[in-house]
């Protein structure tokens, strides 16, 4: 893609989907009830077949009590196979039935003394999920709804109320009605646990009969990041409308500046990868929440024209969050310079890339952008629970956890790690300041730098 800086450069935005294909098998469904299992097969309001396998939570402790608190553990999903998932139910030893035909959502279960009910999921895969909650008291009382709380590590997803009228009592399921669903709910970090808390509803009473944790379904991948579609004519260039969703697959063109589109040598610069290339791009695309991408992508040049080129490389979360940015310099003299890259966490399921023109150049030259492409960074380890700070150096210093930014100076570049993108220190004046409040210890352990807090003993060792 070529910029025409006639015109200061806009900005362009790219949306795309990525997701661990892993889930789409993991599709949970708890029944909440009495006895040993559950009577509930197949579909509710959701599910993948009629043979979909419903676990129980049940009151009932075994001897003839009622559990105040009870745990499960493993917990089949859908298909039947056996997960690492459990869950921990507290204030939930009544049970009662409202009268419906669904053996899930006629049982119900309720606090003997009122108050909340909460239950706790435990285990769930790095990734995010929409959580489908049902609950109606009764029989008959239109006003024993329940209400409802999602909360996973520190993200507050809000109450949701099934109704208060007799739409409860309908044989086909309707959202708002029989239950209720908070979706995009993400499990950022190995080991969070998502809490599910039921207030009392209308009556004055908190009632829960079934849970749905359905992995939210994958999408494509990142598409088009060579710009060879739609097909120009050799020699081709056009300018793109701005604003347009359709002129250039996959991407979105942003709402100001002039972005063109070429096929061939642009003043005599050959695009990197294929015979396309633009000098202005962004595209908004799905995450798995807690995946590490890279972004990938060639910056050059062309015209006689002097100055610096140069573009800024943003990535953010669907809420706006910045998660990770890379300010790139075209070279000096027409032509494409080495490749840029930069990693970042998703926090939500789509996150945007967007590149923005900070070129101080606008007479007689173009920046050029070319074979963009956003990939899963294969993790060696899973992250482990309590991680105070992770720098993974993907072109930058930054923190992966978010707590403690780092800066560099000196002759510090980066090169090809075992995971993504690893720091090269030069070994003469390269270093990074990581700064208070933080303590660490920086030590060298079997051959790998480790980072341990406090007063770890170690062997120390300037890190430069």
């Amino acid at each position: 893609m070529r910029l025409n800086n006639l015109l200061k450069i806009g900005v362009v935005i790219v949306q795309l989907s990525f997701f661990d294909l892993a889930l789409r098998a993991q599709f949970l469904n708890v029944d909440f009830g009495t006895g040993t299992n559950s009577a509930k097969v197949g579909f509710a309001a959701t599910g993948q077949s009629i043979n979909d396998y419903w676990n129980l939570y049940s009151r009932d402790d075994g001897v003839g009590g009622y559990r105040i608190f009870g745990a499960v553990s493993n917990l089949k999903w859908a298909d039947g196979t056996v997960s690492a998932v459990g869950l921990t139910v507290t204030n939930a030893p009544g049970a009662w039935q409202n009268g419906t035909a669904d053996p899930m959502y006629n049982d119900y279960l309720y606090p003997f003394n009122g108050g909340n009910i909460a239950v706790t999921v435990t285990n769930l895969p790095v990734g995010s999920y929409d959580l489908y909650l049902y609950g109606h008291g009764g029989p008959g009382v239109d006003t024993a709804n329940s209400v409802f709380q999602v909360v996973s590590g520190t993200s507050d997803h809000g109450t949701k109320a099934t109704t208060t009228t007799s739409g409860w009592t309908s044989p086909v399921w309707q959202e708002g009605q029989q239950y209720v669903v908070f979706r995009d709910v993400g499990v950022i970090n190995v080991g969070s646990s998502v809490t599910i808390t039921v207030f009392p509803g209308g009556s004055g009473q908190a009632y829960i009969s079934g849970i749905q944790i359905k992995a939210r379904s994958p999408a494509g991948p990142f598409t088009n990041g060579s710009f060879e579609s739609p097909a120009l004519t050799p020699g081709e260039s056009v300018n793109l409308p701005a604003g347009s969703t359709t002129a250039l697959t996959g991407w979105t063109v942003g709402s100001t500046g002039l972005v063109s589109f070429a096929n061939g040598p642009a003043l005599g610069v050959n695009p990197v990868d294929g015979s396309q290339h633009i000098g202005f791009n962004g595209q908004t695309f799905g995450t798995t929440v807690g995946q590490v991408y890279t972004v990938s992508f060639y910056l050059g040049r062309n015209g006689p024209g002097s100055g610096t080129m140069s573009l800024l490389a943003e990535v953010a979360s669907s809420s706006g969050a910045a998660l990770a940015s890379l300010a790139a310099v075209a070279p000096n003299s027409p032509g494409y310079g080495q490749v840029q890259r930069f990693n970042f966490a998703a926090t939500t399921t789509n996150s945007t890339l967007r590149f923005t023109d900070t070129s101080s150049a606008t007479i007689a030259v173009d920046v050029l952008l070319d074979n963009v492409s956003v990939v899963p960074v294969s993790q060696c380890i899973a992250p482990p629970t309590g991680l105070v700070a992770w720098w993974a150096g993907g072109g930058n210093a930054n923190d992966s956890i978010g707590n403690y930014p780092g800066t560099f100076t000196g002759g510090l570049s980066f090169v090809p790690g075992i995971v993504g993108q690893g720091f090269d220190f030069n070994g003469i004046d390269s270093q990074i300041s990581f700064g208070p409040p933080l303590v660490l210890n920086l030590c060298w352990q079997n051959g790998l730098l480790a980072v341990m807090q406090a007063f770890s003993p170690c062997d120390w060792r300037t890190v430069r």
